[in-house]
C-alpha cells in the first residue's frame, strides 16, 4: 500500500496561513484558520482511499482538528521532525518508506488536489516524482526512495529546478496549485464556483465567509 504523508500546522488563528489571513481582511486570522480546517478535511477525504495516510503535525497534536482527522479519517498522527523543510520531508519519507514501497508527502493547503495526480505519481516508474506548483516549487514529492534535498533553496522560484538538478531522472506529474495567498485564493474561488464538488468543505467555508 502506498504511504502518504500530509504536513499540517494546527489551525490556530494568527499562527497559521498568515498570508492568506492578510488577503481575507478584517477577521482574517479566524477565517484563515477555518479555511485551513476545511482544506484538511477535503484533502484527507481524497487521500485516505489511496493509501495509508500519516498526518505529520506541527503544533499541539491534541488540537481538535487533528483529533477529528484521526477519528473521522483513520489517519495516524506523528510529530514533524526538527530541521528545514527538506530535512523534515526527508525524515517523513524515510518513515513512510519503511512501511510502504512508494511514498509521497504533500502540504495541507491542497483542498482540490485530484486523486488522479497522486495516482499518476505512484504509477511513474521513476524513483523520485514531483508535482510542480505555480510558483516554481512543488506540492507533492516522493517515490521509491528519499529524494536528495541538499542545497535546495525553499520558497523561491528555483525550488523545483534545483530539486530536479540534485535528483537526475526525476519525473513530473501535471502541475497543481496550493493555496497560500490572495492570488491562490482567487484561483480557488474560481475553481469552486465552477465545480464545488472539487472541495465541498472548502466551498461551504467560502460561502459562509461571503455572507
Amino acid at each position: 500500500m502506498m504511504g502518504l504523508g500530509v504536513f499540517a500546522r494546527a489551525p490556530v488563528p494568527g499562527a497559521t496561513k498568515t498570508r492568506l489571513a492578510r488577503a481575507l481582511g478584517e477577521g482574517g486570522d479566524e477565517a484563515a484558520a477555518r479555511l485551513h480546517r476545511a482544506f484538511l478535511r477535503d484533502l484527507l477525504e481524497r487521500l485516505t482511499p489511496l493509501g495509508r495516510v500519516v498526518l505529520f503535525v506541527a503544533g499541539d497534536p491534541a488540537h481538535p482538528a487533528f483529533r477529528a482527522a484521526e477519528r473521522d479519517h483513520g489517519v495516524i498522527l506523528r510529530p514533524q521532525r526538527a530541521g528545514d523543510l527538506g530535512q523534515r520531508m526527508a525524515s517523513a519519507l524515510d518513515e513512510l518508506l519503511a512501511e510502504s514501497g512508494r511514498a509521497f508527502v504533500v502540504g495541507s493547503d491542497l483542498p482540490t488536489l485530484p486523486a488522479r495526480v497522486v495516482r499518476a505519481a505512484a504509477a511513474r516508474p521513476a524513483e523520485v516524482v514531483l508535482t510542480p506548483a505555480r510558483d516554481g516549487g512543488y506540492v507533492l514529492v516522493g517515490g521509491s526512495r528519499v529524494p536528495c534535498f541538499d542545497g535546495v533553496p525553499w520558497s523561491v522560484p528555483t525550488t523545483l529546478r534545483e530539486t530536479l538538478r540534485v535528483n537526475p531522472g526525476a519525473a513530473l506529474t501535471e502541475p497543481w496549485y496550493d493555496v497560500d495567498d490572495g492570488d491562490d485564493l482567487e484561483l480557488l474561488r474560481l475553481h469552486l464556483d465552477l465545480d464545488p464538488s472539487a472541495a465541498p468543505h472548502t466551498a461551504a467555508a467560502l460561502r459562509r465567509l461571503a455572507r
